[in-house]
C-alpha cells in the first residue's frame, strides 16, 4: 500500500542509483522518425475475415543519419509492441512511441479498419506475422527499407492501453519471446467481451505463469463502464510477481491516458487529471520501466524526484511488488 511520498521516493531510492543524468519526463538524446512499413494482410487461418484482415503497420524508431557512434547512430533497437484500446487510432498514442523511440527503441504499432470487431484470439496471433513481416524488410540483403538492420528482434517487449492492455498481457503470459510489459490501465473481461475461448482472461493468464510475470502497471483510480473494478488494472497487478511496479492517478479516467478527443466522454467517467497532465505522466514511468526492465539501467535521480514531486502534487500514488 502507498502510505505517502516519502515511502514513494524511499521504494524507488532501492532501485535508484548514481546511474547517467536521464530525465524521462524530457524527450532523450535520438531525433526520431515513423516508419510507414506497408500494409500487411494477415492470413485467412488467423481466423480474420475480410477488411478486419488488413493492418496498417507503423515504426517509430530513432531517425537515419544521426552521428556515428553515438547510441543513436544505427541500432540495432529493440522492440517495443504497442497495442491501441478498442477502435482506437495509434496516433492517440503517439506520445508513448516518440518517447520510447527517442531512448533508442522501435516502437510497432498498427490500425484496423474502423468499425472491425476483432476477437482476441484471432488478434493475438496478428503480432508474430507482423513482425515475421518487419524482419524480412529488415534483413532483405537488398532492401532500401529505413529498417534494414535497425530493429533487434530478440529483445521484445510488449504495452498497451485498455484492450490493447490486456493484449500486450496475455503476450506476456504466454510467449517466452517476450521480455518485458508495461500495461496502462488494463481491461480483462466485462459484460461486452465476457470470458470464452474468443476472450481468454488475461489475468487468469498471468496468474497461471510459472514464473510468475513481472511487468509496469498504470491505473485510473476512477472506475466506470470502460475500467470496471472487477476487470481492471488491481486485477492485473495482483496476478504479477514481485518488482512489478504500480503507478495510480487518483483523478484520472479511463482515457486521461490517450491523446484523443473522447476523453472527455462521460462513460468513461469524470476526473481531473486530463490527458495533458496523464500522458505525459505515464509515458516518463513507460520509459523509465523499459530502460530498467529491457536494458537493465537502474532508475536515476531524476526519477526519484520526478514522482516525489507528483506525489506530493496528488497526481500519482507508486508502489513496487514486494
Amino acid at each position: 500500500m502507498y502510505a505517502g511520498p516519502w515511502l514513494c521516493a524511499a521504494v524507488w531510492c532501492l532501485v535508484a542509483t548514481a546511474a547517467a543524468a536521464q530525465d524521462y519526463t524530457r524527450d532523450g538524446p535520438c531525433a526520431v522518425q515513423k516508419v510507414a512499413a506497408g500494409p500487411q494482410i494477415m492470413p485467412g487461418s488467423t481466423g480474420c475475415k475480410l477488411k478486419a484482415c488488413l493492418l496498417k503497420v507503423t515504426v517509430t524508431l530513432p531517425q537515419t543519419g544521426q552521428a556515428a557512434g553515438s547510441a543513436c547512430a544505427s541500432g540495432p533497437f529493440p522492440v517495443v509492441f504497442f497495442y491501441s484500446a478498442f477502435q482506437t487510432p495509434s496516433a492517440s498514442y503517439k506520445a508513448y512511441a516518440n518517447r520510447l523511440a527517442s531512448y533508442g527503441y522501435a516502437v510497432v504499432q498498427y490500425d484496423t479498419a474502423l468499425g472491425t470487431i476483432i476477437t482476441d484470439n484471432v488478434e493475438l496471433q496478428f503480432m508474430q506475422l507482423v513482425l515475421d513481416n518487419l524482419k524480412a524488410q529488415a534483413t532483405a540483403s537488398s532492401s532500401s527499407s529505413p529498417l534494414a538492420g535497425r530493429l533487434d528482434f530478440s529483445v521484445l517487449a510488449v504495452a498497451g492501453h485498455s484492450r490493447g492492455g490486456k493484449l500486450a498481457a496475455l503476450q506476456l503470459a504466454t510467449s517466452p519471446a517476450v521480455k518485458a510489459g508495461y500495461l496502462i490501465d488494463p481491461v480483462d473481461n466485462t459484460i461486452f467481451s465476457p470470458e470464452s475461448a474468443l476472450y481468454p482472461s488475461a489475468v487468469k493468464a498471468l496468474a497461471a505463469a510459472t514464473p510468475r510475470r513481472v511487468a509496469g502497471v498504470s491505473g485510473a483510480k476512477i472506475p466506470s463502464l470502460c475500467n470496471p473494478p472487477d476487470a481492471n488494472y488491481e486485477k492485473f497487478y495482483a496476478a504479477l510477481g514481485s518488482g512489478s511496479w504500480l503507478q495510480v492517478l487518483p483523478q484520472a479516467t479511463h482515457l486521461s491516458f490517450e491523446q484523443t478527443p473522447l476523453a472527455a466522454t462521460p462513460i468513461c467517467g469524470k476526473g481531473s487529471t486530463t490527458p495533458l497532465v496523464g500522458v505525459p505522466v505515464t509515458v516518463a514511468t513507460v520509459t523509465a520501466w523499459m530502460e530498467q526492465a529491457v536494458r537493465g539501467r537502474p532508475l536515476p535521480a531524476e526519477s526519484t524526484a520526478w514522482v516525489n514531486q507528483k506525489a506530493q502534487e496528488g497526481v500519482l500514488t507508486f508502489t513496487v511488488k514486494q
